[in-house]
């Protein structure tokens, strides 16, 4: 990030000089909003494909790295909250996810106990069973998830790369035109000038 901060910093500056350099005096302020929109427009549509290629890696390098038979035993929608990235930023999401998963998984054992004498003590142990089972599941679930978003992260870091390297091979094709050091002014305005100052006289 402080690389990325360096090199962009004084880019944005240099490209509205380069840009306000290259055009005449009375277009400078459509020059200047050009390059802003530009840069705007930018920001939104590299955010947008960089979280698509981050997201779609994501999505299919996890089901690649989680066994099927612990997907199976997943529900679709516990599934989905239990790969969501913020399982691993946001630690209240995380324990809601657990809690319901828990809860799930131990009223489906509950209920298949048969009543009896020590029905009550059965479903203790289930209880504690179903939990420690539910808690190791997750965390192989979790631990897959980490290295499935480093892995998607590469992919998107990637994408900014080939962006950057295209943006310097374009760049290369621009044309070189010197800083300007004094006031020209546009074509045909001189000649203006000069007539109009003579008619005023």
């Amino acid at each position: 990030m402080v690389i990325a901060g360096i090199g962009l910093g004084p880019f944005f500056s240099v490209l509205t000089v380069a840009a306000q350099n290259a055009l005449p005096r009375n277009e400078l302020g459509i020059g200047t909003s050009a390059v802003r929109y530009l840069g705007q427009l930018g920001s939104v549509l590299g955010v947008a494909i960089v979280g698509t290629a981050v997201n779609n890696t994501l999505a299919s390098d996890i089901t690649r790295r989680v066994p099927a038979s612990l997907i199976n035993r997943l529900t679709p929608a516990g599934f989905k909250a239990a790969t969501s990235p913020q399982v691993l930023v946001n630690p209240p999401y995380r324990e809601s996810v657990v809690r319901t998963a828990r809860q799930f998984a131990v009223q489906h054992a509950v209920a298949q106990v048969p009543p009896g004498p020590q029905h009550a003590q059965q479903v203790a142990s289930v209880t504690v069973q179903v939990m420690q089972q539910v808690q190791l599941m997750l965390n192989q679930v979790f631990d897959a998830l980490k290295i499935s978003l480093a892995f998607a992260i590469q992919h998107g870091l990637v994408a900014i790369l080939v962006f950057s390297i295209a943006m310097v091979l374009g760049a290369l094709f621009l044309k070189d035109i010197p800083l300007s050091k004094e006031h020209v002014p546009a074509p045909g305005r001189g000649r203006e000038t000069a007539s109009e100052a003579a008619a005023t006289r």
